[in-house]
């Protein structure tokens, strides 16, 4: 039987808006700022790639945490499968046992 996996991907909105917001700020630290335009732009640059580069690690850790969840949740549906499909096939093995009984009982008399 095959499984589907739910995608556990963190929406790009989210890590797009903590992006943006950081990427405000810094700029508006910059621009008040008393520093020539090539050290702006340069300090600019640093933050916005700290900024992303900051961003993408919080995504990464909340997929992984996203990921640990789904597994978990995964192994204990398949546990509570595994115990269904045996109950299942004792149930089915007691009544073609008493069925079998009944047909000997049914045949001798």
């Amino acid at each position: 039987m095959g499984h589907h996996h739910p995608s556990t991907a963190v929406p790009s909105n989210i890590i797009g808006v903590a992006v943006l917001a950081t990427a405000v700020g810094a700029v508006a630290g910059l621009l008040f700022a008393p520093k020539s335009g090539k050290e702006t732009r340069a300090d600019l640059q640093a933050k916005m790639k700290d900024a992303k580069h900051k961003g993408m690690e919080k995504a990464d850790h909340m997929r992984h945490k996203m990921n640990s969840k789904v597994d978990t949740a995964l192994s204990k549906v398949h546990d509570a499968t595994d115990s269904l499909d045996e109950a299942a096939d004792k149930a089915a093995a007691q009544v073609k046992a008493k069925a079998d009984e009944a047909s000997r009982r049914a045949r001798a008399a």
